[in-house]
């Protein structure tokens, strides 16, 4: 792959920019997400440049519903086994993250990287939700395996909230359905009843929003 999966459409742009796109709009960044991803890890091994690194994840925390940073755990884990790169908040650094690697010098991929690799070439997305089940049981065999639903339905809200934000300039427009039909596409691989579970929450949510 040696990094080119993004890159091969994507050649006008710099990596920072790469990285801004993906967190500039929260539809149909799925395949382009993951390919993003499978390139920062990647060449992390190969440059030990963590800067890609920690400018994605300052920007994932601002988007915690979209599960981004378990993402990225999970394919750094694949990529550098477990404990080598060590990365967290720490607002005295310049980009809001710390990332320390505990390994010397470059570093290949571990055997659990194909899973992520095969992924890629094949234009998955990064919340497939068989991909991560098979990738998270190779990584942590051990991890319990349960759906939190209440975790989920928060993150129903919040993807609204942007989704409203980032649509402002239509916010007075933008109605259930169209709202509905975003979040059906966006979790259509994921819980199959929560979004049409959540209509209610939706409806008053926007019309707040209308209302503001």
């Amino acid at each position: 792959m040696n990094g080119e999966v993004y890159m091969a459409t994507k050649r006008e742009l710099t990596i920072d920019q790469q990285i801004d796109k993906v967190f500039s709009t929260e539809v149909n960044v799925g395949r382009t997400a993951c390919a993003l991803m499978y390139n920062i890890v990647e060449n992390l091994g190969k440059t030990r440049n963590s800067d890609p690194l920690r400018r994605f994840l300052t920007k994932a925390r601002e988007h915690p519903h979209r599960g981004f940073q378990t993402v990225m755990g999970l394919f750094i884990r694949a990529y550098f086994g477990d404990k080598m790169v060590v990365a967290k908040e720490d607002k005295k650094h310049p980009t809001g993250t710390s990332v320390v690697l505990k390994f010397e010098g470059t570093k290949g991929p571990a055997n659990h990287w194909g899973i992520v690799t095969k992924h890629v070439e094949t234009k998955g997305h990064y919340a497939d939700k068989e991909f991560l089940k098979t990738l998270r049981e190779a990584v942590n065999p051990d991890e319990e395996k349960t759906l939190d639903l209440s975790a989920q339905e928060e993150a129903i809200k919040k993807r609204v909230k942007n989704l409203i934000k980032f649509r402002d300039d239509e916010a007075n427009a933008i109605g259930l359905e169209k709202m509905v039909n975003i979040l059906r596409q966006i979790y259509k691989d994921q819980h199959p009843t929560l979004v049409e579970d959540k209509k209610g929450d939706i409806q008053k949510m926007i019309e707040d929003r209308q209302a503001a």
